[in-house]
């Protein structure tokens, strides 16, 4: 059995804090080898500020504070 992986990765991307996002995720940034069918969600430990929407793939948000997140 093996573990999903990156398999359409993305740019590192900045934002500006008090600026809003939104940044698109390819349907295929993730790749199973077991199983076609994958779940997305963010961790809980992620800003409040950070969205998700797993059926857009689309990341948003209005960042509150300043830092290097790695999603």
């Amino acid at each position: 059995m093996f573990k999903p992986f990156v398999f359409h990765p993305i740019s590192d991307t900045t934002v500006r804090m008090g600026t809003a996002f939104e940044i698109n995720l390819p349907r295929d940034y993730f790749r199973d080898v077991d199983d076609e069918r994958l779940t997305y969600s963010i961790s809980q430990n992620q800003p409040a500020w950070l969205n998700f929407d797993s059926e857009k793939m689309k990341l948003s948000g209005l960042p509150t504070m300043e830092g290097e997140f790695e999603l």
